[in-house]
């Protein structure tokens, strides 16, 4: 299932819902279209010129730098919602692989 999320390839998906610091969830969450948000890769290399890129993170005040999500600690993902292959605004939404239960239609076994 994540090798074919991290492909970048459309999916639907219906999980259990849970959030540790407010210590809810149990609900189900069905999403019809939606796909694996990855980080840009192109942010992290130099230009072919040999001078580096702008480093737009070193003019944002570090009290409003995003902070790392650390998704392979806490087993997370983020996922775009789509809606007829077109993304839902900035609609982002995390979940957690193992609380996955149904993947493109197919249950998903742990």
């Amino acid at each position: 299932m994540l090798e074919d999320m991290e492909r970048g390839e459309v999916f639907s998906l219906q999980c259990v819902k849970y959030d540790k610091d407010s210590g809810t969830g149990g609900g189900l969450m069905t999403i019809d279209e939606a796909w694996l948000v990855k980080k840009d890769p192109a942010q992290n290399k130099s230009a072919s010129s040999g001078h580096s890129p702008v480093n737009y993170d070193d003019m944002i005040p570090s009290s409003d730098k995003p902070k790392n999500p650390n998704h392979y600690l806490h087993y997370t993902r983020n996922i775009r919602i789509l809606k007829n292959g077109i993304p839902v605004g900035n609609q982002i939404r995390k979940i957690h692989p193992p609380l996955v239960l149904i993947y493109r239609g197919m249950k998903v076994v742990p």
